[in-house]
C-alpha cells in the first residue's frame, strides 16, 4: 500500500544503499503483534486463523494514531510465525538493510487467547512469552543475516537476550516519574536507545533533558525527527545533541558492558528548570558508572547554556 503514503512508490533499496554509503544503518519497522484485517495479506495468508480470540470467539482489536483498526495476532500461531520470518528475510534480501525493527514485542501486553488451533493452552498461561522466544530464536539462527540486528520497542526483561537493542519510550504519565531501575539491573547486559517520545517543540528544555538522561543512563542518543532538529530555531539543540554524541562515542568501554551504579545530583550553584512533561530538574545532573575493567567513572551533563 505504498501509494497511500507516498506520491510514487520510492526505490527503497536505492535509499538504503545511499544511506549505507553515508555511514548509516537502516532497520525498517514492522509490527510483531498487529495485523490489519482490511489488508490483502490478512485475507490471502489466513490472518483470521492467526488472530487472538476472546473467550466468546471475537477478536481483540486496537487503534493507534493511524486510526486503522488492527487485530492482535497470536505469537503461537504458525501462520504468524511464518509471516514474520518471511518478512525479515525479504526486507534484508530485497532492500539490503542492516536488520529489522519489530515493534511491540517487548512492549505490549499479552492477551488470553482462546483459539483452539494455535497449539497453546486455552486462555492465560506463560505460553505467550515462550511463543515469541521460539520465534525470535529461530529467526536469529536461520533468518537473520550475519552481523545484522533485531530491535524492538520497550524493554521487557524476558526478551533482552534476543534483541540487540531496545527502544525505551517510557513517557511519564499522571505525574509519575521515570527512575533508572532498569539500567541499575541490566546496564551491562542490554543496549537501549532513546528515553521518551521526542517533543514537537525542541526548544522548551524537554529535548535537552531527555538526551541528558539518555547519556547518563547509558541509552543511545538521537531518537528525533531530523527535519525538526535541522530547523534554524533548533540550532542550539542540534549542537547540544552533536556535542553529546561526539562525547558518547568515546565512552564505549564504559557504556557497553559497563555498569550503571546510580544517579548523582551535584550540589552548589545548580538551578532548576521546570521541564514540560517531567517537572522540575536541576540543570546539572550526573551518574556513576563502572567500566568493564572495574574503573569508576562519573558522567556529568549541563543542559543550561
Amino acid at each position: 500500500n505504498y501509494p497511500d503514503y507516498f506520491p510514487a512508490q520510492p526505490d527503497f533499496a536505492k535509499m538504503v544503499k545511499e544511506t549505507r554509503k553515508l555511514g548509516g544503518y537502516v532497520t525498517p519497522y514492522i509490527n510483531g503483534r498487529l495485523w490489519d484485517p482490511a489488508t490483502e495479506s490478512y485475507k490471502t495468508q489466513r490472518g483470521k486463523e492467526a488472530s487472538c480470540r476472546k473467550a466468546d470467539g471475537t477478536l481483540y482489536t486496537e487503534v493507534y494514531s493511524s486510526k486503522v483498526l488492527n487485530t492482535v495476532t497470536c505469537p503461537a500461531s504458525s501462520i504468524w510465525q511464518n509471516v514474520q520470518k518471511q518478512l525479515v528475510e525479504r526486507i534484508q534480501g530485497e532492500l539490503g538493510t542492516s536488520g529489522v525493527y519489530i515493534d511491540q514485542i517487548a512492549a505490549a501486553a499479552s492477551e488470553p487467547c482462546w483459539a483452539s488451533n494455535h497449539g497453546h493452552a486455552l486462555g492465560g498461561g506463560d505460553w505467550w512469552h515462550y511463543a515469541y522466544r521460539n520465534l525470535l530464536t529461530d529467526m536469529r539462527e536461520n533468518h537473520l543475516k550475519k552481523d545484522n540486528i533485531l530491535t524492538s520497542e520497550e524493554n521487557a526483561e524476558c526478551y533482552i537476550d534476543l534483541f540487540d537493542m531496545l527502544l525505551t519510550v517510557n513517557t511519564p504519565h499522571n505525574g509519575c516519574s521515570i527512575v533508572p531501575l532498569f539500567p541499575l539491573v541490566y546496564s551491562d547486559r542490554v543496549i537501549t536507545s532513546a528515553f521518551a517520545y521526542t517533543p514537537a517543540n525542541l526548544t522548551t528544555g524537554t529535548f535537552r533533558y531527555e538526551n541528558m538522561q539518555c547519556l547518563l543512563w547509558g541509552s543511545q542518543l538521537g531518537w528525533v525527527d531530523p527535519q525538526t532538529l535541522m530547523k534554524p530555531e533548533s540550532k542550539k539543540e542540534a549542537d547540544f545533541l552533536k556535542d553529546m554524541m561526539l562525547f558518547r562515542r568515546k565512552q564505549h568501554d564504559v557504556l557497553y558492558g559497563g555498569r550503571f551504579m546510580g544517579e548523582i545530583i551535584p550540589k552548589g550553584d545548580n538551578p532548576e528548570w521546570d521541564i514540560p512533561g517531567f517537572g522540575k530538574s536541576p540543570v546539572v545532573r550526573a551518574a556513576e558508572w563502572q567500566s568493564k575493567d572495574g574503573k569508576s567513572v562519573i558522567l556529568v551533563v549541563n543542559i543550561d547554556d
